[in-house]
């Protein structure tokens, strides 16, 4: 049987997780292909397989395309006829014309679904159209949900949800998000000296559920003797609360907006910091789980992190995070200084980090149950 595993428009952390998964698949022997559907040019790399979007040359069509009729240009630009079972990373509902896709790969779908579509929406609240949105992803969800043979979430509270939108039963599966540890550079973290505290937060873009203003309201309240310092790498979402972010001024530090930064220059950026910041303000789309790439990569790294949600691979309470309340109060900055100085004591922490990722968190497992589950599934679903 032979599969594919295909995904639209994908942001550059997807496209590291997805080269992790193609990778484990190639060394394990697993016939599953990787293919990424984008609107720039790439190269094919390893076992991935990039394909250009087939768009209209007018830029209000293919902005039309993009948002609207992303079934149908999926069609337009791949066939995926060869393949017994095709994995589809859910590229939502907000869609004018879907059915001739489905019927097309009628019982080979399994859709993969990272978050909740409209839940998503809502927290983002940006754009004229976004209501229209909503409307477009609540009416047409259940019936695009209806011709896929398998659901798989990255968390259990997400494959409920699909499965209760669907309102009939499917097989699914929850399968957590992964990284190849072997390709993420073992930075460690400095430890803290008590003067100064270095903390870094990575993400392909800021949205408003990374809750990064409950961190700056801790630093602007803080009033101790310790120099603050965030550096954030990644890009910032329209949003008035990230955009006076860059403006914000702390009494007792610093904030850096550093926008995209890859290879030796992040592994300095790592390598000099104390601590990482992870997701604080899940709840803003009405999730309390989670599994996000970045806290893998804080794991793989071996640099101790703090997070507010629950986190489906990290089970009890490790002593390589702290881990707060899912709201929209400020955090406690005096809490994430003393979580500082403990994990700076602590020996061998990065090493026993990094063992923790390559057994929990590697793409290895997770590309396995991705296989098996859908070898499970009959045509009839």
């Amino acid at each position: 049987m032979k599969l594919a595993h295909v995904s639209f428009r994908s942001l550059s952390g997807v496209i590291h997780k997805t080269q992790g998964l193609a990778k484990a698949a190639k060394e394990m022997g697993l016939s599953i292909e990787f293919i990424i559907l984008s609107d720039v040019e790439h190269e094919d790399d390893k076992n991935i397989k990039f394909y250009r979007l087939n768009l209209p040359r007018n830029r209000f069509l293919r902005k039309l395309f993009l948002d609207y009729f992303r079934y149908q240009t999926i069609n337009r630009s791949v066939d995926l006829s060869a393949y017994d079972r095709i994995i589809l990373r859910y590229p939502g509902s907000i869609d004018l014309a879907h059915k001739s896709f489905f019927d097309k790969y009628k019982n080979k779908i399994i859709t993969e679904h990272h978050s909740i579509v409209e839940t998503e929406l809502k927290a983002l609240e940006v754009g004229r159209l976004n209501p229209v949105r909503i409307l477009l992803e609540r009416f047409n969800a259940p019936k695009i949900l209806s011709y896929a043979i398998g659901i798989i979430g990255v968390t259990e509270e997400i494959k409920r949800k699909q499965l209760e939108i669907l309102a009939h039963d499917r097989p699914s599966m929850v399968i957590s998000n992964s990284l190849d540890v072997e390709s993420v550079k073992m930075t460690r973290f400095k430890p803290f000296d008590g003067r100064s505290l270095n903390m870094i937060s990575v993400s392909t873009t800021f949205f408003p559920w990374q809750g990064l203003d409950r961190l700056v309201e801790a630093m602007k309240a803080y009033q101790g003797k310790t120099h603050l310092n965030l550096n954030l790498v990644g890009n910032f979402e329209a949003s008035s609360k990230l955009k006076t972010m860059k403006e914000t001024s702390i009494e007792q530090g610093s904030i850096h907006v550093l926008g995209e930064v890859h290879g030796e220059r992040l592994d300095e950026y790592f390598s000099k910091a104390n601590l990482a910041v992870s997701t604080l303000a899940l709840h803003r789309k009405k999730l309390t789980d989670a599994c996000p790439i970045k806290t893998r990569e804080y794991v793989a790294r071996g640099i101790p992190f703090i997070y507010a949600y629950n986190d489906v691979d990290i089970q009890g309470e490790p002593d390589f995070a702290l881990k707060f309340d899912c709201c929209d109060e400020p955090l406690d900055m005096n809490s994430i200084i003393a979580f500082a100085q403990n994990v700076s004591r602590k020996e061998r922490l990065s090493e026993r980090m990094r063992e923790y990722a390559f057994k929990h968190l590697d793409s290895k497992t997770k590309v396995k149950k991705m296989y098996e589950f859908a070898l499970s599934i009959g045509s009839s679903g």
